[in-house]
């Protein structure tokens, strides 16, 4: 990619312009409220520009990152480990079981 290629990238706020090829699978839980802390160096994104690259980068679909994200306030920034941490516990919660009604 050329400098003026990551230049470009680095002004629009594209994540997958600026991502490196080799990104770690596996990363360490956190609660998806709580937001992970940012390891320095790491460039940060908002969650808009996240989500239009979120199966490339993080290889869920939308509605898997839009239901991770429904607890965020949709104006931090993150960066693409502290979502995937937040998507991974999101995805390990378990689903609760609806309540019955008396009387059926």
């Amino acid at each position: 990619m050329s400098a003026e290629v990551k230049n470009d990238a680095a002004k629009t706020n594209d994540p997958v312009a600026t991502t490196p090829a080799s990104t770690p699978a596996t990363t360490p839980a956190t609660t998806p409220a709580q937001k992970p802390d940012k390891p320095k160096g790491e460039k940060q994104f908002a969650i808009e520009s996240l989500r239009k690259s979120c199966r490339k980068l993080l290889g869920v679909t939308e509605s898997t990152f839009d239901g991770a994200t429904s607890a965020l306030d949709g104006k931090g920034k993150y960066t693409i480990e502290q979502m995937k941490k937040i998507i991974k516990d999101w995805g390990d919660k378990p689903v609760a079981s609806p309540k019955k009604k008396e009387g059926k």
